[in-house]
């Protein structure tokens, strides 16, 4: 991977391995060593798609990552659950102590866009904010 980058003079720091959060992944202990291995390089690593209840307290706090995508489904949930707004807050709060970026995916709405930054996330994707080109 170091070669690429000195190939197409990237510098790692500007490229991202997200790891998707899946109860495949069952080998925790070659995926930490693999994202510890990137980040020595100096790429930023990170957990897409949190939020599907694979991972435990533990495995989540013991991986090497900067960075977490928190998966639609949440705020599909919130829209429907709004009592749920304390828990994803103090969600990010921990986060936050853990020093990672947070991005939300699946924003669709303005309504949407406007409670998750309130939220303070530091990023959004969805279709409100920008479609996918063919």
């Amino acid at each position: 991977m170091s070669n690429i980058c000195r190939e197409y003079r990237v510098q790692p720091d500007r490229l991202q391995f997200e790891i998707t959060e899946s109860k495949e992944l069952y080998k925790r202990k070659q995926i930490k060593q693999i994202m510890h291995s990137l980040r020595t390089k100096g790429f930023r690593v990170g957990l897409d798609d949190f939020g599907n209840g694979y991972f435990s307290f533990n495995d989540l706090v013991d991986l090497p990552i900067d960075f977490m995508k928190l998966d639609k489904s949440l705020v599909y949930k919130l829209d429907q659950e709004p009592n749920l707004e304390s828990t994803i807050k103090k969600m990010l709060e921990i986060f936050r102590l853990q020093e990672w970026d947070v991005t939300v995916e699946g924003i669709e709405t303005a309504d949407q866009l406007k409670t998750w930054q309130n939220f303070g996330v530091d990023a959004m994707q969805g279709y409100y904010i920008g479609k996918p080109k063919a």
